[in-house]
């Protein structure tokens, strides 16, 4: 019986995120989109996320490799301005939080999150909040799923992950957790049910 319900913030909770950034960028400036989302994110945004390095470094090296024009400001901007709630799965959210311990599992920078908290009332969406960048961890490892196992007092098959990234999920696939890959709202309600009613 699933017990805790842990959903991935950017590409679930929100739209846009780095993906759009990367579209934005890739079509402004004729770049290949995997080039551009794996500079931006998987190089340097990772890298950030863990404090290895500062946010203008995280945000220039982009600029430098991709040869953009934008200052490292503006380009926080554009990524800050990229989110938009997904409405159906936040009410959706509010829906399961009757029966469910639900989590928001997140590996973002602080002051982005107190942001995003702010503005679009995250706690009081979710049962609680989980930012992998504040307590050192990787967003989705299995020193991070045994974290999340501990504090919530719950075993890998009472648990149900959902991600818009794959390669998220994987670790948590083979820890026995219940996973969902985010493609849009309705796949991802049907597949909830078919989960939730076993």
């Amino acid at each position: 019986m699933i017990k805790l319900i842990m959903c991935d913030f950017t590409g679930v909770v929100v739209t846009g995120g780095h993906k759009k950034l990367a579209r934005e960028i890739s079509e402004k400036y004729g770049l290949d989109y995997d080039l551009v989302f794996d500079t931006i994110y998987r190089k340097y945004f990772d890298e950030f996320a863990i404090n290895n390095i500062s946010e203008q470094e995280a945000f220039e090296g982009p600029i430098k490799e991709l040869g953009m024009e934008e200052t490292w400001q503006e380009l926080v901007e554009m990524y800050l301005r990229t989110h938009v709630l997904n409405n159906p799965m936040v009410d959706y959210i509010r829906e399961l939080r009757k029966n469910y311990t639900v989590v928001l599992l997140t590996k973002n920078i602080k002051h982005y999150l107190d942001w995003e908290r702010k503005e679009f009332g995250l706690d009081e969406m979710f049962d609680d909040i989980v930012n992998t960048s504040e307590i050192n961890l990787p967003k989705a490892s299995v020193e991070t799923l045994e974290y999340m196992l501990k504090k919530f007092n719950v075993k890998p098959e009472e648990v149900l992950y959902i991600d818009d990234q794959e390669v998220n999920l994987e670790d948590a696939k083979e820890m026995g957790v219940h996973t969902v890959l985010y493609k849009d709202f309705d796949q991802v309600k049907n597949e909830f049910k078919t989960i939730l009613n076993n």
